[in-house]
């Protein structure tokens, strides 16, 4: 075997494309993570919030490739704030399915960083239930500068640095990972670290 078959700069995309093309590597999935647990459309105006926003959104990324899908269900009290209730997860997970068959649901259990462990579960319990969620292994420490959500975005708020560790106990983990497997649900491993 020679130098080249093995090492190459994985940080350049033609080579690994080239490799690709050449290897037996099995193909590519692509994942869309159409919105996160913080940011909302006061950082960016074409963020999903709604879930019919949510499903649109999905909708172009399935047609453009997109195999799987990242979700965090906004709470429609308060769109600028995640849910902590099944329903709007299921809500959500209902219009997915219904224009993209067979899209891989990923549910977050990350959720927002205002939300219980418990809370954070109740995208396990969505009907009808995502074919995966995240299963955070510790703690998520973050800073994050929000932007002024001002209106005519619903919800206006002012603007404010959230800074704050989302805990992730052991036991959290556990409780996580068990739910999951008696519910026939794919963990989707995420690890974070401040460094």
């Amino acid at each position: 075997m020679k130098p080249e078959d093995y090492m190459w700069d994985y940080r350049d995309p033609y080579q690994w494309m080239d490799r690709v093309r050449r290897s037996t590597f099995p193909p590519m999935m692509i994942t869309c993570a159409i919105t996160g647990g913080v940011q909302g459309k006061e950082a960016n105006e074409f963020l999903p919030e709604s879930a019919e926003e949510q499903a649109d959104a999905v909708y172009e990324a399935y047609k453009a490739g997109a195999v799987s899908v990242h979700l965090h269900a906004r709470n429609p009290e308060n769109l600028s704030m995640t849910s902590s209730n099944p329903d709007d997860y299921s809500r959500i997970n209902k219009l997915i399915r219904e224009r993209c068959p067979d899209i891989i649901i990923n549910n977050t259990t990350g959720g927002g960083p205002h939300l219980s462990t418990e809370e954070r579960m109740c995208c396990l319990y969505a009907d009808p239930a995502p074919d995966m969620a995240s299963l955070n292994l510790g703690p998520f420490v973050l800073k994050v500068p929000l932007k002024e959500r001002a209106a005519p975005l619903t919800h206006p708020r002012g603007a404010f640095t959230f800074d704050a560790c989302i805990p992730a106990s052991y036991s959290d983990v556990n409780m996580y990972a068990k739910t999951m497997k008696e519910k026939g649900i794919k963990p989707e491993i995420e690890l974070y670290h401040p460094g």
